[in-house]
């Protein structure tokens, strides 16, 4: 099935309905965040719709799994995901923002390795090979390029290293079941991208046209992608245990 049905009790048809009510909500909070980014007030409601992105999942999530088993896991890296949220709205507070992000992709990555851990598929050797040429990239090519490499290398690489082992990890989950799978390495593609448009606009000092809008809109996709991705892994893990 292509809606979850789990412990919760639900009917398919109740599921169905929940998830187009959850996918409007959604999508509505995240117009109206796009909307007062373009406008450029007022203020609160940019912040109350921001966070109310990441918060609307979070519950959706917990609705479904009660963060049982691996799926605790998930939802703390939502939880820290929300901290980050929160944090980056605060003046001088960068870093922090990036360490309670650093701190919610490794629990996104400790839920996937126990996925594939579960699965059979988590082979420590071939992560590792796969995160290797990218981060070698990004230290000794990206990073001494931009301007703020002295002071930002170490928590931009650290936080890089973790989001690519995401990735990797996400890649290795698809394979077991791409059908169902599909938006975990997706949502990881565009989480790196929301990040790349990020770090380009503070390190390089040339940001895109509408940078905040589009940082923020394909922030709130793989948000929602990794959150659907969780929840069908859920699913799949209770079609084989039926």
């Amino acid at each position: 099935s292509f809606y979850p049905a789990m412990e919760s009790g639900y009917s398919i048809p109740t599921i169905m309905m929940r998830f187009r009510e959850l996918t409007k909500r959604f999508g509505v909070l995240a117009l109206l965040h796009m909307s007062t980014l373009y406008i450029g007030e007022p203020e609160w409601l940019q912040w109350v719709s921001k966070v109310s992105l990441l918060f609307v999942l979070l519950v959706w999530f917990y609705d479904h799994s009660k963060w049982r088993a691996w799926s605790k896991w998930f939802g703390l890296g939502q939880l820290m995901c929300l901290a980050g949220d929160i944090i980056l709205e605060m003046e001088d507070a960068f870093v922090f923002g990036l360490a309670a992000f650093l701190i919610g992709q490794l629990f996104y990555a400790f839920s996937f390795v126990r996925i594939a851990r579960e699965q059979g598929a988590f082979q420590a050797a071939r992560v590792f090979k796969a995160v290797a040429l990218p981060l070698l990239i990004l230290v000794f090519v990206v990073v001494p390029r931009s301007s703020s490499a002295g002071e930002m290398m170490l928590p931009v690489v650290a936080y890089a290293t973790v989001l690519l082992t995401v990735f990797t990890l996400s890649l290795v989950l698809v394979q077991t079941d791409a059908s169902r799978l599909w938006p975990l390495p997706i949502g990881v593609f565009v989480f790196i991208l929301s990040d790349a448009i990020l770090a380009w606009g503070l390190f390089m000092g040339d940001p895109i046209p509408y940078h905040e809008i589009a940082i923020m809109s394909s922030y709130a996709l793989a948000q929602f992608l990794l959150t659907l991705g969780a929840v069908r892994a859920l699913n799949a893990q209770a079609v084989q245990q039926a």
